[in-house]
Order: structure tokens, then C-alpha cells, then sequence
């Protein structure tokens, strides 16, 4: 009896789940959908960008788990000597490391320039409203799983850093003692930073954080499969493209996005000739069927967006939306390879954890401003008031943008509330902020040398 070839197993295999589950109907249908041209533009590429860095970090993660101990207890303790075993011993360690740590760092990155463009073409707008609100709870667990991340070196550098970090988060200088002593023990298992704290912010890291995020980013691509993608910012009107011609102040037909008036924002991707699709037989399928299982998964419960529009400003998700995701996968591999191989100075460890050593605490990067901006005023205001405000004021901005800003606009004569890509007053305020953090944080990397009068606690220095 001759053994059956590989595609004629395949075919047999395809055709036995067919049988039991629409399958090959079901991998087409996601394959070959329709998006809008639009969608094409390169920054609708950051939200599968971000999640490529979160697999990345979850795979380097889990190989750097199979020989980190999280144990604290001695000095050095053995989560810093099996840190130290996996950067100058185990092979590849290095590489690893390096990856995961630049691979956080640059997903947090991404994280801000992805909210940043949502919010510069107001694609927080009805109906993507709790999306949005998604999306500040999954920058706020990134940023937790990059805090709980950096102490388990257990070196003295990210000791003193997370000690200071966790006395703002406990509000131990604002707070009640018995408030602050509950929430110390909460988070840190002790009065103090030690093996305790480590063992949580591991199991944190570790288990809790990563499923936290995993769930809402399958919540956030099921809303983004509902709604669709985000029309450019064609007109200033509450809502988007779903809702066009409803409600008082939506634009006429000619100026809906999705009338045919002429030219469309996109490139025209799709050829006259149209491709033959790839079929169960091809040896690429079982790729292109792990490929769609995501998006079957995460299938819209909405009506698709394509749907009303002229087929020549739509195109096929695969091969013509998808494309440049392996040329951007192998450019982020190599990327951040380099900086790992490049850059291994900032991964090396300092000396092991001590808690008599005293020093001043050096945050990473994303909290250089917050470490700043604690020297400007009262801890009260600067360390619970003005960051709790900042951050409801950002989780429930599309519901202030919708109740505010209207009444702006027919206090100016508005005709309407543009979104802020297209509004000056939003526009100013985006640009004073981002110069704001910008200065803060290069004041503090100033260093102590770099001193400012200030009209509270002056001077002020870096």
C-alpha cells in the first residue's frame, strides 16, 4: 500500500473538516473580505505592530522563565545570579534578553503613537467610544507588566527605582498610615521592598498581567472588527462612516466618505484582472488558514464597512492588506536584534539588590516626567491628584469630547466640532502637552547639575 502524498493528505484533511465544520468556507470568507482602500495607510499597520511585539514579548518571556528564579533571599540573591547566568552564560541568553527588553520598550512606544493617532483623527468617536476606553486599561497593564518586569533583575539599580515607585503608588507621603500600609502590603507583601514583593511582581508579571492583556486586546480587535476601520478625517461631524446620513448635522450624500464623488482617498491595490484565489490543495494553505483562524476568532458582529462602498475603492485583506506584515516582522526581528547586540551596556546588572544601600532612584524612561513633575508642588497634588485626573480625564475623554464639545462650537459659530486633527484648539492643547512632557523629561535627564527657579521648593533641579 503506497503512502499518500502530502497534498492529497491535506485536501482529505480539509474535506474531513468541512464535513463537521463550514472550514474552507469559513478561511475564505476571512481571506478574502473586502477593506477599505484607505485602510491601506501605513498607520493602520501600528495596532497589528503593537500585537506582533506582544507575541514577541510573550515568547521571549516565556524562554527567559525556563531559567530565572524568583527568589530574593540571600546576596546575592538567586534571581540575580540566574539574571546574570542568562546574560553571559546560557546560549543566546543575551539575545533573548536583549529582545525582550528593547521589545518592551518599544512597544510602549508604539502604544503612544497608536493612541495619539486615534485621538489626532478622532477615531475615539461614536461608536468606537469604549474601545477607546479598552485601549487607556491596555496602556496602563503594558505599563504595569514594564514596572513588575524591571525589578526582577534584583539588582540595585531597579531596586531603588521600583522602592520609589511603589512609596508614590502606596501614597505613602499623602495617604493616611493605615491607608497606605494596606495598600503597601497589597502590593509590595511588607512595610519594605523584599523577597515578598518579588514573588508577587513575578506572579504579576508573569501570569495575571499577561492574561489581563491577552483578553481585552481579543476584546479591542472584536470591537475594531465590528466597527471597521476609521475613515480619514474627510468631514467634522459627531460619529463616523457607519452613521453617515443620520441625526441633525450629518453631511448630504456628496459629502459622505462613502459616496462615489471621484477620486478616493488609498491607492487602487486591487488589479483589473482579478487573482486566483489559493485552494485547499496549495502547499501555502495550512499557513494561510493558522493565518484567518485570528480573524475567525475575532470576526465582526457588524455589518462590514466594504459593503458600502464601489468595489474599486475596496480590496482584498489577503494578499493586498496583508502583505507588509512579514516585511514588518523581519524589520522588527532585525531591529531589535541590533539594539540587543548593539546596546547590551544597558542591560548589564549593577550590584545586587541591598536595602542598606542608599542612592538615588533613576525611573525608565516613561516615567522621567512623572519623577519631574513630583518635584513641582505638594505630593498630594502632584503624585494623586493631577495623575488620578489625567488618567479618568483620558479613559473618559470620548464621552467629555461629546458632551463639551459641541457647546464649544456654537460658542464659537461653529457650524460643528471638528475632530482634533482639524480643530486649533485641540491641536494647541495636544502640542502644549507633548511640550510639556517633553521638557520635563529632558529636564530630568538633565541630571541634579541642571537647576530651574520654580515658585515652589526653588530651584528646582533635574
Amino acid at each position: 500500500m503506497s503512502l499518500q502524498r502530502p497534498h492529497s493528505v491535506q485536501v482529505a484533511l480539509v474535506e474531513w473538516l468541512d464535513e463537521r465544520y463550514p472550514f474552507s468556507k469559513s478561511v475564505a470568507a476571512e481571506l478574502y473580505r473586502r477593506v477599505p482602500n484607505y485602510a491601506a495607510s501605513m498607520y493602520h499597520y501600528l495596532g497589528g505592530t503593537i500585537f506582533l511585539l506582544v507575541a514577541i514579548e510573550f515568547a521571549t518571556g516565556f524562554l527567559l522563565g525556563l531559567y530565572y528564579v524568583p527568589d530574593a533571599v540571600g546576596n546575592p540573591a538567586p534571581a540575580y545570579t540566574s539574571v546574570n547566568l542568562i546574560q553571559h552564560e546560557a546560549y543566546l541568553g543575551w539575545l533573548i534578553r536583549g529582545v525582550h527588553f528593547w521589545g518592551a520598550n518599544l512597544l510602549i512606544a508604539l502604544v503612544l503613537l497608536h493612541m495619539a493617532r486615534v485621538w489626532w483623527t478622532g477615531a475615539y468617536r461614536a461608536p468606537r467610544e469604549l474601545n477607546w476606553m479598552v485601549g487607556v486599561i491596555m496602556l496602563l497593564l503594558i505599563l504595569a507588566i514594564a514596572i513588575t518586569g524591571e525589578l526582577l533583575p534584583w539588582d540595585a539599580k531597579s531596586y531603588l527605582a521600583r522602592g520609589r515607585e511603589l512609596s508614590i503608588l502606596s501614597g505613602d507621603a499623602v495617604l493616611p498610615s493605615q491607608v497606605s500600609g494596606f495598600v503597601k502590603q497589597l502590593l509590595q507583601g511588607g512595610p519594605t521592598v523584599g523577597p515578598p514583593t518579588l514573588l508577587r511582581f513575578f506572579m504579576a508579571h508573569v501570569f495575571l498581567l499577561p492574561a489581563a492583556i491577552s483578553l481585552l486586546m481579543y476584546v479591542h480587535f472584536r470591537f475594531v472588527r465590528n466597527d471597521g476601520p476609521a475613515a480619514p478625517m474627510l468631514d467634522t461631524r459627531q460619529g463616523d462612516v457607519r452613521t453617515a446620513g443620520t441625526g441633525p448635522g450629518a453631511p448630504s450624500h456628496s459629502e459622505s466618505p462613502l459616496a462615489d464623488n471621484g477620486p478616493h482617498p488609498g491607492p487602487a491595490l486591487e488589479p483589473r484582472s482579478k487573482r486566483l484565489r489559493i485552494g485547499p490543495g496549495h502547499v501555502l494553505y495550512p499557513m494561510l488558514a493558522a493565518l484567518a483562524l485570528a480573524g475567525i476568532l475575532t470576526g465582526g458582529l457588524g455589518r462590514d464597512l466594504a459593503a458600502d462602498m464601489p468595489e474599486k475603492d475596496t480590496h482584498p485583506y489577503f494578499p493586498d492588506q496583508f502583505w507588509p506584515y512579514p516585511i514588518i516582522t523581519a524589520a522588527t526581528l532585525i531591529l531589535l536584534g541590533l539594539l540587543a547586540a548593539l546596546l547590551q551596556a544597558n542591560l548589564q546588572l549593577s550590584a545586587p539588590a541591598d536595602p542598606r544601600v542608599v542612592g538615588i532612584p533613576r525611573p525608565d524612561w516613561y516615567f522621567l516626567f512623572l519623577f519631574q513633575f513630583l518635584k513641582l508642588g505638594p505630593e498630594l497634588i502632584t503624585s494623586l491628584v493631577v495623575p488620578l485626573l489625567a488618567v479618568i480625564g483620558l479613559l473618559f475623554w470620548p464621552l467629555l469630547d461629546t458632551a463639551i464639545g459641541p457647546r464649544v462650537a456654537r460658542w464659537l459659530g461653529w457650524k460643528s466640532w471638528p475632530v482634533p486633527g482639524r480643530n486649533v484648539i485641540m491641536q494647541s492643547m495636544f502640542v502644549a502637552v507633548i511640550a510639556a512632557l517633553g521638557f520635563l523629561t529632558f529636564w530630568a535627564l538633565a541630571g541634579p547639575e541642571f537647576c530651574l527657579p520654580w515658585f515652589i521648593n526653588s530651584p528646582v533641579c533635574g
